[in-house]
């Protein structure tokens, strides 16, 4: 009987390890950057421009200290796709740039000749927040699109 108990106090304390160690991991994943959209126009996309450089999570922070001139940029085509520049031209007219392509099982990013987006060609525009999270590691966010 003694044994009965012993083992499942163990089977329950494996049980609360798995729990914390799954918290963690999922606190992990948890975005540091959150992002609300902005109208499509000249004035939005400096906004958003100043709100990232303003972010401060340790990975802005890191990628701005080893490239000072990156400073994405996130907006929804009218079709609903996401496009991330990294070192955006905002004009009066749109924004011009290379889009980056950021796919999982890549090994690395591709990236599309430069080219220039009107406004009239844009849903929406990312102004990035820093958000309020615990978390072990600092993950970004993204600025969701319909067609992502």
């Amino acid at each position: 009987m003694a044994k009965a108990k012993t083992l499942g106090r163990r089977v329950s304390q494996i049980g609360q390890v798995i729990a914390v160690a799954a918290s963690a991991i999922l606190a992990s994943c948890v975005p540091t950057v959150t992002y609300r959209s902005l109208p499509s126009s000249f004035e939005s996309a400096q906004r958003a421009l100043t709100a990232e450089h303003a972010l401060t999570h340790p990975q802005t922070v890191a990628s701005r200290t080893r490239n000072p001139d990156t400073a994405p940029l996130s907006f929804c085509t009218s079709d609903g796709l996401l496009v991330e520049i990294p070192k955006p031209q905002v004009t009066e007219n749109g924004i011009c740039g290379q889009r980056v392509h950021l796919l999982p099982t890549a090994v690395s990013a591709t990236v599309d000749p430069e080219r220039c987006w009107s406004y009239a060609e844009i849903s929406s525009i990312g102004q990035p927040k820093d958000a309020t999270t615990i978390g072990y590691y600092a993950v970004r966010g993204y600025l969701r699109c319909p067609n992502g």
